[in-house]
């Protein structure tokens, strides 16, 4: 145990500690492996999320010009968006789900924008000022939303 090793290292030894303090070191060592096997689930799927984010960069290597960038773009969207739902749910706060939702905004702007590269000029600009205004859109939602989350019900 790390405890014992410390007061060990300290020379005095476990037995030399009083039952009080003894039980606080038991205590901090169960408290912190809880919290790391608590952790082990979160860094576990973050680890799956990259993992399946390498597996779509890799499909995306067989494609060409801006059919390659929109693929690229998806799969860093989509490991943003996910990383960041990982988030929220772990934390479980009116500001983790709004920092998930603008996440999600910013992603599917890149996303579109990368979309609207295969138009032309005058095309292109209608789809990116689409693209604005529901990213837009999508922020003000998850602003409301927080708002009302931290606010609580009306009552």
């Amino acid at each position: 145990m790390l405890a014992r090793l410390i007061v060990m290292q300290m020379g005095r030894g476990w037995s030399a500690m009083t039952p009080g303090v003894r039980y606080a070191a038991c205590a901090l060592l169960l408290g912190s492996a809880l919290a790391q096997a608590a952790d082990a689930p979160v860094a576990l799927e973050l680890q799956r999320i990259d993992a399946e984010f390498e597996a779509a960069r890799e499909r995306c290597d067989d494609l060409a010009g801006q059919a390659k960038d929109v693929c690229l773009a998806e799969a860093r969207a989509d490991r943003r968006i996910r990383k960041v739902e990982v988030a929220a749910r772990d934390q479980g706060t009116p500001k983790a789900r709004y920092d998930a939702d603008i996440a999600r905004a910013e992603a599917e702007f890149v996303v579109a924008k990368e979309r609207c590269g295969v138009r032309a000029a005058a095309d292109r600009e209608t789809c990116v000022t689409d693209a604005r205004a529901r990213e837009a859109r999508v922020k003000e939602e998850a602003r409301r939303a927080r708002r009302e989350a931290e606010e609580g019900p009306p009552k």
